[in-house]
């Protein structure tokens, strides 16, 4: 066997080991803080901070985003519709796809970068620091104590950001089908939630609830094996969004194709 082969059998292995390694760890993080969370061992005051954090100190982020993201679904929906004589639709166009999509994959992107990176870089720096160690030394379990909060702060904040999001990119798309394509209150919103059912809003919520998981699950553990320095929480918090975008896309899909597809 040539020299060549070998080295990509051997990065082959390794990149397989990294694999099973990240989604074995990712699945023992997220047995303990379920079984924390079923065993009533979740701490109120963390948890309400870790809500403030995930949604109050990221509404204007998400309201101002999700408003010109309903904007422009609307204006890029509008062009292809006024050649057929459809404009009417765009409200349906703009309330399909955020209540079914663009709501709970825009919070979960945004939340993902501003809330995401957060926790890796923090609980990086407690592992870098050796606050991780002396947590363990004092017999408290890190995964309870600093992610168990922040798991059940995201599972709630989530679902309630994702209805203000579905809200404010229809607005969005309102201002646009008053103003720019001459439609009345009433026909668009007769139009915008004609063919909306509780199905759509239903699988919206666990799409958000799910991301929601998959957020704090990766961050966390980016953060908990953080090592080499600073350079280490910086490639922690890299990967934690990295890894996470490229989660929530793979579940979206899976979603996606389980209820409506399939």
């Amino acid at each position: 066997m040539k020299r060549e082969d070998c080295g990509f059998i051997d990065t082959l292995g390794h990149r397989l080991l990294a694999f099973v390694h990240f989604i074995g760890s990712l699945s023992l993080i997220l047995i303990k803080v379920i079984t924390a969370l079923l065993t009533g061992r979740l701490r109120l005051v963390p948890f309400l901070q870790e809500c403030d954090i995930f949604g109050n100190r990221s509404f204007w982020t998400v309201a101002i985003i999700s408003f010109f993201f309903g904007m422009v679904v609307a204006m890029e929906s509008a062009t292809p519709l006024k050649m057929t004589g459809g404009e009417i639709y765009v409200s349906t166009i703009v309330t399909l796809s955020a209540v079914r999509e663009l709501g709970p994959v825009l919070v979960a992107f945004l939340l993902s970068g501003r809330v995401g990176s957060a926790i890796a870089a923090e609980i990086g720096t407690m592992k870098i620091t050796e606050q991780i160690d002396a947590l363990q030394t004092l017999a408290v379990d890190p995964i309870e104590y600093l992610v168990v909060p922040k798991f059940a702060a995201a599972c709630l904040m989530l679902p309630v950001l994702t209805i203000m999001a579905d809200a404010l990119q229809i607005l969005g798309g309102y201002v646009i089908g008053t103003t720019t394509l001459n439609l009345n209150t009433s026909l668009f919103f007769f139009q915008a939630f004609r063919f909306v059912v509780s199905k759509d809003i239903l699988i919206g919520l666990l799409k958000a609830l799910i991301f929601g998981v998959i957020i704090v699950t990766v961050s966390s553990r980016e953060g908990l094996f953080a090592e080499g320095g600073a350079k280490g929480v910086g490639r922690a918090t890299t990967m934690a969004v990295v890894i996470s975008l490229f989660m929530v896309i793979v579940a979206d899909l899976v979603i996606t194709a389980l209820f409506y597809f399939i």
